[in-house]
């Protein structure tokens, strides 16, 4: 068993706990909010608390995993593997980019899910500085690094062929479930954009830090520009989207393009290995299985509820 890699079984497996340990912590708080009705009674309060609940099962799930397998978790993942300061650069310009691209996209998709009568969920609450910093915390910075983890960490990697620099199913396989992680209609196209975008520079580089600040940028100019403009900057992006977008592509292609240019093959793609491989994804498919059934159910819950 090798100690710096995880397999794709490995990588089922942690998605399956993450999904179903989040489940039943919620189902655990939900049962106990019943019962005492004083318990996290602030809706401020239950959002906080939920958010970083959430996330650390999510890296829980991993990291006890792999202290079960005594696995190396950061060399498992590329949280080993550094960056240089003009990727770092890049990536905060593609966060925004990324941003300025898919803000008219969901507000399409949010528009046409209020027309077919679903009611907006309830976004993150900041009201002022405090709130900021914790909504900073809480929304961005743990689920750049929790999620990274889980999602570029263990799936895109497992996924990702031997022989070759960015593999495209690897890409879209770990971007769905991304997707679906989120269980919501509201929360689908963005997101699986986004993971698109972050797991090709995750690749491309082979390190969790390319996915963290990416995703973590991303997040805090959501929380900063609605903080400090007031919703200007949508506006601004919804009045002009056809420019806007056309600017965001012409900066987010390029970008892409270099990242992947850049990126080198890393393991061979030897007959045995392959063959190893086509045996893993067999044993690991009953966990991504139950576990995608299972995020597919509440997201049609959801959209039905």
């Amino acid at each position: 068993m090798n100690k710096s890699k995880v397999s794709i079984k490995d990588s089922g497996i942690v998605f399956a706990l993450s999904v179903f340990g989040t489940a039943v912590v919620s189902l655990v708080l939900a049962f106990i909010m019943a019962g005492n009705k004083d318990f996290l009674s602030d809706q401020k309060t239950l959002q906080w608390v939920s958010g970083i609940v959430a996330q650390l099962i999510i890296i829980g799930s991993a990291v006890g995993y792999c202290i079960y397998k005594k696995k190396n978790v950061a060399t498992a993942v590329g949280a080993k593997n550094g960056l240089k300061l003009w990727q770092i650069c890049l990536l905060v310009v593609l966060a925004f980019a990324m941003l300025c691209f898919m803000l008219p996209v969901q507000t399409f998709v949010s528009d046409a899910l209020v027309g077919a009568g679903l009611t907006p969920p309830t976004g993150v609450v900041v009201e002022n500085a405090g709130d900021l910093v914790l909504a900073i915390v809480v929304a961005a910075l743990l689920p750049a690094l929790c999620e990274e983890t889980v999602y570029r960490g263990f799936l895109c990697n497992s996924f990702a062929r031997p022989g070759t620099k960015v593999d495209v199913g690897a890409v879209l396989v770990s971007s769905a479930l991304f997707s679906l992680m989120h269980m919501s209609p509201w929360q689908t196209v963005h997101p699986f954009a986004l993971g698109c975008v972050i797991a090709v520079v995750y690749l491309a580089t082979r390190s969790l830090w390319a996915g963290v600040i990416l995703h973590f940028s991303n997040n805090l100019l959501v929380l900063l520009l609605g903080y400090l403009l007031k919703g200007d900057f949508e506006a601004f992006v919804l009045a002009n989207w056809w420019w806007v977008m056309l600017i965001a592509i012409a900066v987010i292609i390029p970008v892409i393009w270099l990242f992947v240019k850049k990126a080198h093959v890393i393991d061979e793609a030897d007959e045995q290995t392959l063959e190893l491989r086509r045996i893993d994804k067999t044993k690991s498919l009953s966990f991504f299985t139950a576990g995608g059934v299972f995020c597919l159910f509440m997201w049609v819950f959801a959209l039905l509820g």
